[in-house]
């Protein structure tokens, strides 16, 4: 049976950020070149983000490469969420800046139904059908990009996890990053603005992302041991007491976004939630983890190490269940997401089952903003790629 190794898979990574010693122009130009073939993948949302991040790389590249390389340029709409007449106007305003962006680049639309004729959600699965809508294959790029700054959490985590799927066969053998062509995250990324935008009327379902659902519903909960990691974040009270219903019996280890931009987030986070972690379920100090929420590698390496920590002391029982549960920023997402990455085995024999959890609200709003505006950090993760070649 394979067991997870004590080595991260990312022991060394490629993290850059705007203001850092090491920018993302820095990154981009060491990547990126005249005869470089870039799928860029995008979303259109109310969010202000996404047009910032594509201005930022639209940028990058126009003023340091003479000629553009080729680019399909992928903007994902999802259907059926409810938005007011304001979010609506944000909406089009920012599908109209995404279009006039990059004009070098081949614009394309895909959209992703939420839920199918029965009413049932399919986000998850309907995202993952993207990848078989490319303008071309998988294989004929050198460079991915996920831009996950107006991506609904189930449509990024759907993507990054099913790319590294294609680009990473196989996580033991050397060099696997390495060999992969590039795949790069890239988020406009402002937790003060996500902890402005409201998530109303929680679904009544569970959805988990295709591929990762830690046997949800098999019916023997009951007889194997189960550990849910939530990963916090502001405003999230609704979706988190949806979790706790089906994870009555689990072992809780919250994780708190800590250091933060807000020097007391972690606090006022923990504070939000003492009635669920402290008066009802008792938890232990002992069980809450700290992610960094500005380095994703750090959010991925608390998971990853806890999740090793439990699959070796649960190794004489019949199986463990991992369930995650992340309701915090893009980058911390995006970590928890490698995490469960590596740690997720398709061994039939394997006593690990890994399982990603998700709350789908019906409806966004923001409270009483009359506009969203960002002051966000432009971050790049590269994950896969020539930049890990030897490392």
């Amino acid at each position: 049976m394979e067991m997870l190794s004590k080595k991260p898979l990312w022991n060394d990574y490629v993290l850059a950020r705007s203001g850092a010693d090491q920018s993302v122009k820095d990154v981009f130009i060491g990547l990126f070149t005249s005869s470089s073939r870039i799928l860029y993948l995008t979303g259109i949302g109310f969010d202000p983000r996404g047009p910032e991040a594509l201005r930022e790389f639209s940028n990058i590249v126009s003023t340091t490469l003479a000629t553009p390389p080729s680019c399909d340029l992928l903007s994902i709409t999802c259907e059926g969420y409810n938005l007011g007449d304001m979010l609506q106007e944000f909406t089009s305003f920012n599908a109209d800046e995404i279009k006039s962006l990059a004009p070098w680049a081949n614009h394309h639309d895909l959209s992703v139904r939420t839920k199918d004729e029965d009413g049932k959600i399919r986000t998850s699965h309907e995202t993952a059908s993207l990848l078989t809508k490319l303008p071309s294959n998988l294989s004929d790029y050198t460079d991915i990009i996920v831009d996950v700054s107006s991506m609904p959490r189930v449509v990024y985590l759907t993507l990054i996890l099913h790319l590294l799927g294609y680009l990473v066969p196989n996580k033991q053998v050397p060099d696997a990053l390495g060999k992969a062509s590039s795949l790069i995250v890239i988020a406009a990324e402002d937790p003060e603005l996500d902890s402005k935008i409201v998530s109303e009327e929680i679904a009544g379902e569970i959805s988990t992302i295709q591929g990762f659902s830690g046997r949800l519903g098999d019916g023997l909960e009951q007889q194997t041991p189960t550990v849910l990691f939530p990963v916090l974040g502001e405003g999230r009270k609704a979706q988190l007491n949806r979790v706790f219903e089906i994870a009555q019996n689990a072992e809780v280890c919250p994780i708190l976004p800590h250091p933060s931009k807000d020097p007391r987030g972690g606090d006022k986070i923990l504070s939000e939630y003492s009635d669920f972690f402290v008066d009802s379920l008792g938890v232990d100090k002992n069980n809450l983890l700290y992610a960094d929420e500005s380095n994703p590698f750090e959010a991925y390496r608390q998971l990853r190490e806890a999740m090793r920590r439990y699959e070796e002391s649960l190794s004489l029982l019949d199986g463990c269940r991992l369930w995650v549960a992340p309701l915090s920023s893009k980058l911390i997402t995006v970590g928890i997401g490698l995490a469960c990455f590596e740690c997720h085995t398709t061994e039939i024999e394997s006593k690990r089952s890994i399982g990603l959890l998700y709350v789908e609200p019906q409806r966004y709003s923001i409270g009483h903003e009359t506009k969203l505006s960002s002051n966000s950090t432009f971050t790049a993760l590269v994950l896969t790629g020539p930049l890990y070649q030897g490392i």
